[in-house]
């Protein structure tokens, strides 16, 4: 009909020219169906998943300034539709454009190696999987790595590492690193040498292979600006993040999450605008500004009033 009833019984009438495209991608957490008298009165366009070309495409275009291998990021396209195709891992999480672009920007100074591939899809995919040793074997195939090649099963097993996972400070590059098999993970510091070796030396967690090992792999998400949320049971959660702002020399601010908690607050909002809104606003805050103004001019005229009449009165 061209309107929207509004709750309070007013009628919003569709402006000349309006037209109304939704887009809604099915199957990710939270989202509802479309309801069926939506649906009744629009047009309703089916689209079938991305294939591995398609994904290709976008990545290479996504990632076009930096220096991964091009059969990698192929690669890494291909790994999508296979763990999508996957019948163990229905329930998981989707692999997105984000995951490509997170992965390629952890690969920007491994360009075409493979076993840095594997590692960094593996850090960013099996930790959101139920199955996270059925997305390992699957990415090794993809990758072509030999199976009986165990360095990245020690990514989501302790028991594969060959060492324990060791951490060290850097003099010359004001950083610390943490190793684990073979993988190196730089975090720049503000401490210096003695500040960050009395940390270490005095806390007991750091002498643990798991803790260790879950520490690499946070700092990895912090050196890579990527937001990191860690699920599970009570266990080293906030001490973690504790650790690497200890030894990051950054202060970390604790904020406890409630039912009624919602994203502005902790990210902040931009209300609902218009160019011709936002100049009116500014207008009025000109004007109120004059009037500020205006006001001190009159408040200074009449305290130097009365400082003249107390000096007649005086004389």
């Amino acid at each position: 009909s061209g309107t929207i009833p509004l709750p309070k019984g007013q009628n919003v009438h569709m402006a000349p020219g309006f037209w109304f495209a939704g887009c809604q991608t099915v199957g990710f957490a939270g989202r509802k169906p479309l309801a069926k008298a939506l649906q009744d009165r629009i047009c309703v366009v089916e689209f079938q998943d991305l294939t591995a070309d398609e994904l290709k495409y976008i990545a290479l275009n996504r990632t076009q300034h930096t220096d991964v291998d091009d059969d990698l990021i192929a690669a890494f396209s291909k790994l999508q539709v296979e763990l999508r195709n996957n019948q163990k891992l229905k329930n998981d999480p989707t692999v997105t454009v984000r995951e490509v672009c997170r992965w390629a920007k952890r690969m920007e100074s491994h360009g075409s190696d493979r076993i840095h591939a594997l590692e960094a899809a593996t850090h960013i995919l099996c930790d959101r999987s139920a199955d996270p040793q059925e997305v390992l074997a699957v990415s090794k195939d993809i990758f072509e790595i030999d199976e009986e090649y165990n360095t990245v099963e020690a990514i989501v097993d302790v028991g594969n590492l060959s060492d324990p996972p060791s951490i060290a400070y850097d003099e010359d590059e004001k950083s610390f690193t943490i190793s684990s098999n073979g993988f190196i993970c730089q975090v720049p510091t503000l401490l210096k040498r003695a500040e960050f070796e009395s940390i270490v030396h005095s806390s007991e967690c750091l002498t643990s292979p798991q803790f260790l090992l879950d520490f690499y792999r946070i700092c990895q998400c912090y050196v890579h600006e990527e937001p990191v949320l860690l699920v599970g049971e009570t266990s080293r959660k906030s001490l973690l993040v504790d650790m690497l702002a200890k030894l990051a020399g950054r202060p970390v601010e604790p904020y406890y999450l409630g039912a009624d908690t919602s994203s502005e607050e902790l990210i902040g909002r931009v209300l609902p605008t218009t160019l011709q809104s936002s100049c009116t606003y500014i207008s009025k805050l000109v004007w109120r500004c004059v009037d500020l103004l205006k006001l001190q001019r009159i408040g200074t005229e009449a305290i130097n009033n009365l400082e003249s009449i107390a000096d007649v009165v005086e004389s």
